[in-house]
């Protein structure tokens, strides 16, 4: 049977995309386009399902398989009502289900290198973020209360799959999460567009949690206030800043230089 756009699992997909609340409350999100899905079926995360349409280009057809023989659930959808159900302009066809991994049922910190997000609000930089820690072997990226919803579907899509091999914390207080990472045998490193020991010079090679702060207004006081060490990034006097997403991964990836490219 093919779903239309009256089918509730049709119905449910629309309101996962649109509410980060019903995403918490049902535990579950989405995972649109080809390339994710096959992310998110590689890594082994719990799937609800795998809708898909007559959209779906015929490379990537061996999705179904690969769905069916993992024991998730595949149904085919109208192609409008699939588009009508995702986020994405242009879905390419195909989208999943996915159950998050719920904040208790995370493993405890283990020594970095990490990523705080502390009020990283646009689901782009946020996505990109967790796909350059993933690439540098970071393993978890919180993100803090004012934060964007890592689940958000615009995030998901920025990940490029990386949000199903990255752990992504969201503690509900930033004061318990920061003394969590200081338990947790990590060093925090404030980053900062005007002050602080340039990132070539600052010792990044161990356990380090990476802050980085709001698009605009930086790192939020009740975080700052918390931060021993600080480390900017040499830029040309003519530009105001970086892209946090930029930066962060910058960050990220001197981290991984000085510790000889260990993942």
């Amino acid at each position: 049977m093919t779903l239309g756009s009256s089918n509730p699992n049709i119905k449910r997909m629309r309101r996962l995309a649109q509410k980060a609340s019903f995403r918490r409350d049902e535990g579950a999100f989405l995972v649109e386009g080809p390339r994710a899905a096959e992310a998110a079926l590689r890594s082994g995360a719990e799937l609800e399902g795998l809708y898909f349409s007559s959209d779906l280009a015929a490379e990537w057809r061996f999705l179904l398989d690969v769905a069916w023989e993992s024991g998730v659930n595949v149904q085919e959808a109208d192609p409008k009502a699939l588009q009508s159900a995702l986020d994405a302009g242009s879905p390419q066809g195909v989208a999943l289900v996915a159950r998050m991994t719920p904040e208790e049922s995370l493993p405890p910190l283990v020594a970095g290198p990490l990523v705080v997000l502390d009020e990283v609000r646009d689901p782009g930089n946020a996505g990109t973020i967790l796909r350059s820690a993933h690439a540098a072997g970071a393993g978890t990226v919180a993100f803090l209360a004012g934060s964007v919803d890592p689940f958000n579907p615009k995030t998901v899509r920025s990940s490029a799959g990386s949000v199903f091999f990255v752990r992504c914390r969201r503690p509900a207080s930033k004061a318990e999460f920061l003394t969590e990472v200081l338990e947790a045998g990590c060093r925090l490193i404030g980053t900062s567009a005007e002050h602080g020991t340039s990132c070539f010079e600052s010792d990044l090679s161990g356990a380090v949690a990476l802050v980085v702060g709001n698009e605009g207004s930086g790192i939020s006081p009740e975080v700052a206030t918390r931060v021993p060490e600080w480390v900017r990034i040499p830029i040309a006097p003519t530009i105001e800043s970086l892209n946090v997403a930029i930066a962060t991964s910058v960050l990220l990836f001197e981290a991984l230089r000085q510790r000889g490219g260990a993942i």
